[in-house]
């Protein structure tokens, strides 16, 4: 077992072999000086001294810096992963076999699970309002990584039906192979229907004006014949 002393160690020593200096600097030790009188072992330590101090200055900022990154990156994530869990959006990530490897509330409670803990253990196939929808998504990542505005139907833990508005992303390995798909979702299924109540609007009217239109032109042509 390793052992670091909080103070910088120098070690005296009169047995001097190999095998003892490197179990003697790989248990801590700094620097490690034989006692022999011919080499004036005693002419060495002000000059070892101080390199030593550096060494360990140098040795403790560099741990600080490390934890000080360590604890800033730990801090980010935990942000992030509140940012995620809080956000308004719908966020998940997913594998080609199905498994829902994450999802936020945003995105259980829009399909209208309960948590999170329930949404992850359906399969995401399953929420496609159709294969056919889930084929048509799949095979666009076979060319291109990134889906932008793309509307969707999904289906409700109810049976519902719902559209939503996709930007999603494919991630792969080095290979190429699909590890998994990410992105996230917005509701637009009031957007879409007033949109065809917009347009059923616009057919009836447009329906009238013609009917209206043979109309007029029909007693035109009785006047005409009078």
């Amino acid at each position: 077992m390793l052992f670091r002393s909080p103070l910088p160690l120098v070690l005296l020593t009169g047995m001097g072999t190999e095998e003892l200096a490197v179990r003697a600097l790989k248990a801590g030790v700094y620097e490690y000086i034989v006692k022999d009188p011919i080499q004036a072992y005693l002419d060495l330590l002000p000059k070892v001294l101080p390199q030593v101090v550096r060494q360990h200055v140098d040795t403790l900022d560099a741990a600080i810096h490390h934890q000080q990154t360590v604890e800033a990156l730990r801090e980010s994530e935990k942000q992030l992963r509140a940012f995620h869990e809080h956000a308004i959006e719908s966020i998940f990530r997913t594998t080609p076999d199905g498994r829902i490897i994450y999802a936020n509330a945003a995105m259980a409670n829009m399909l209208g699970y309960d948590n999170v803990k329930e949404f992850v253990q359906i399969n995401a196939h399953d929420f496609f309002w159709s294969p056919v929808d889930r084929a048509r998504i799949y095979s666009r990542f076979n060319t291109q990584d990134r889906l932008k505005n793309t509307e969707l139907r999904y289906r409700k833990k109810n049976g519902g039906e719902i559209w939503v508005r996709e930007n999603s992303r494919v991630v792969r390995d080095e290979d190429g192979n699909i590890l998994f798909y990410e992105g996230f979702n917005t509701d637009i299924t009031e957007e879409k229907k007033a949109f065809n109540a917009l347009c059923k609007s616009e057919a009836s009217n447009a329906m009238a004006q013609e009917i209206a239109h043979v109309g007029t032109w029909d007693r035109s042509e009785e006047h005409t014949s009078e």
